[in-house]
This record gives C-alpha cells, structure tokens and sequence, in this order.
C-alpha cells in the first residue's frame, strides 16, 4: 500500500464554529484551537488548529463566538459541503 496525501476542500464560509458543543445536524467535526480571528466588518474569520490540520472559518457577525485567541473550539461542516482531494504524487 501507498503513503497517501488527503485533503479537505471546502467553502469556509459553509462551516460552523462553536465554542462548546455543535447541533446534532452537523454530521462532521473537528477540536481545535484558535490560532487567529480576524473582523472584516460584516464576517469574522477564524483560524484553527486541529488534529487534521489547519482550518478557516468565516461566519457572518451575527454568527460570531465569543471567543479568543487561544480558546479551545468546535469546527464543523456538512458531507455535502466538502471534497475529499488525494495527492498521489510522491
């Protein structure tokens, strides 16, 4: 067997964060921690570490966590929203 690449590919602006627990409705997610968030006025961009790797979050500001650099967070996203990619150059 071969040592593959796997990639997520997904519109950022299609997952959710939270600072607890996720609706039951989410069917995929992820821990991780805020790295970076940045307002760009009508949207809030977060940046996350988790255990599979980096993660952007762009949420309207209505939507925004009470959260901050640091905190531990919940990403998440829909099966239909998301694209797995494999790399199988070497």
């Amino acid at each position: 067997m071969t040592a593959r690449n796997l990639y997520l590919n997904d519109n950022c602006e299609r997952r959710t964060i939270s600072g607890s627990q996720l609706s039951e409705s989410v069917a995929n997610r992820v821990p991780g921690t805020i790295d970076d968030i940045v307002y760009l006025g009508s949207s809030v961009k977060y940046n996350v570490t988790t255990e599979i790797g980096e993660a952007v979050v762009r949420v309207p500001v209505e939507r925004a966590v009470d959260a901050k650099i640091g905190d531990a967070v919940v990403v998440g996203w829909a099966t239909e929203n998301a694209v797995v990619l494999v790399d199988d150059e070497k």
